[in-house]
């Protein structure tokens, strides 16, 4: 059978996201606030986090720059917008196969972009907190990729993401 997790786009994240949203659309801050603002974003869901290094370790080597990633309608814009669908793509929760199972699930493109941008943006909660406290799976964050910048191998996969982020764009 198929597990469904109970997990719904938790409040605090959409306020969060909101604040950041708001904040790049208007271009009322400058590049390291908002790096600050990210930080915090990430700190809501891993407090222990100390910076967003390797994000900025990925922006300095492109293909997606500082400025594409910032920018009113730029990546993270859109990697918001795409988050905030969540409860529209997944109202049953997200899928889910049991252990053992010789099955699977298939997501749509819009469905696809959701989960990845809640796991970019560090929204989707861990594990742990869903199952009563049991690992079974590995986390589904970007918390490493986002955090450290000293791992080439690391930074090509965030700056791969990046790249799927600018290319998607805006959802129709």
């Amino acid at each position: 059978p198929i597990l469904e997790m109970s997990f719904q786009f938790p409040g605090h994240a959409t306020q969060a996201l909101g604040r950041l949203e708001d904040a790049v659309s208007r271009q009322t801050y400058r590049g390291g606030q908002l790096y600050d603002m990210l930080l915090k974003r990430i700190q809501e869901y891993e407090p222990r986090v100390a910076s967003v290094n390797g994000l900025r370790v990925a922006l300095q080597s492109g293909p997606v720059t500082h400025d594409d990633f910032f920018r009113p309608s730029g990546v993270l814009h859109n990697t918001i917008v795409r988050a905030k669908q969540f409860n529209q793509y997944f109202e049953k929760g997200i899928p889910v196969l049991a252990q053992g199972e010789h099955r699977g699930v298939a997501l749509n493109q819009g469905q696809t972009a959701c989960l990845v941008a809640n796991m970019f943006l560090c929204t989707v909660p861990s594990e742990r907190s869903i199952s009563g406290g049991r690992r079974v799976m590995n986390e589904q964050n970007f918390l490493q990729l986002l955090c450290d910048g000293d791992y080439p191998q690391e930074t090509a996969k965030l700056r791969c993401f990046l790249v799927y982020f600018r290319d998607l764009g805006l959802p129709s």
